[in-house]
């Protein structure tokens, strides 16, 4: 049963016994993350890293998809160019968590999605799915090209045997 269960700013942070489990929570747009979401998360790290209670950390995303990265519209009406100040304080609190952490991906994960598999202990993906790296181009609404890598699931195929 849930310790305590808080949600803010499209993140759902659950408290599970040693377990704290964050999770995006923001489906219509396959998680794609605000400066707020961001901060949010970012908080909930740090409290866990602080609390002797918590021994490890799920970060996971609504059903069907892990993170579409940054939503761009979010970030092109906040910044004024460059890192956003929520955006790295996030990626300096992910690599330097002292707690074990685990992505639960059931679903799509691009850009910064992505970058936060790297950064965790271990990835978890449904029974029966593979992860599929893809490297795509996309372009910003200022015409400028950007690479990202992109990560989905895919059945796996059955081979029988020769």
């Amino acid at each position: 049963m849930s310790d305590d269960v808080l949600v803010r700013d499209n993140v759902l942070v659950t408290d599970d016994g040693a377990v704290r489990t964050i999770r995006m929570n923001r489906p219509e747009k396959k998680n794609a993350l605000t400066r707020a979401m961001y901060a949010e998360i970012t908080r909930a790290l740090r409290e866990a890293d602080t609390d002797d209670a918590i021994r490890s950390v799920i970060l996971a995303g609504a059903p069907g998809v892990f993170c579409a990265g940054n939503d761009i519209s979010d970030f092109l009406n906040t910044s004024g160019g460059g890192l956003d100040v929520s955006g790295h304080s996030f990626l300096k609190t992910l690599a330097g968590s002292q707690k074990p952490l685990v992505a639960a991906v059931g679903g799509l994960a691009v850009g910064v999605g992505v970058t936060m598999l790297l950064h965790c202990d271990h990835v978890s993906f449904p029974r029966g799915l593979r992860p599929c790296w893809r490297r795509c181009a996309w372009a910003t609404p200022a015409r400028s090209r950007c690479w990202s890598w992109a990560v989905r699931s895919r059945p796996r195929t059955q081979r029988t045997p020769a």
